[in-house]
């Protein structure tokens, strides 16, 4: 499977990368190496594989949701390396479109 330019671009535009050219063909080849591989996994024939043992059994382990004591907020700002009026202070990453 090739890929176009613009769809590696778009790619590394999602993950906030900017390419030189030489490795935007890279990546082209490199996309489509993995893309081709998943192609041959979709030839295999997966109708006489069993589902796992157990997997049958298998539910939710995760525990409720319930509400409890708030942690202290002296305790949840200790190792913050930068506050402003008691809030965390992060590096803005919007950017206009």
């Amino acid at each position: 499977m090739q890929l176009s330019r613009e769809e590696v671009e778009h790619v590394a535009s999602l993950f906030r990368l900017s390419l030189k050219e030489s490795e935007v063909q890279q990546l082209r080849i490199d996309l489509a190496d993995i893309l081709n591989q998943f192609e041959v996994l979709n030839e295999l024939d997966t109708g006489d594989v069993s589902l796992i043992k157990g997997s049958e059994q298998m539910q939710n382990v995760m525990r409720a949701d319930e509400s409890g004591q708030p942690f202290p907020q002296k305790e949840i700002l200790a190792n913050a390396p930068n506050l402003e009026d008691y809030q965390f202070q992060v590096p803005n990453i919007i950017e206009d479109q």
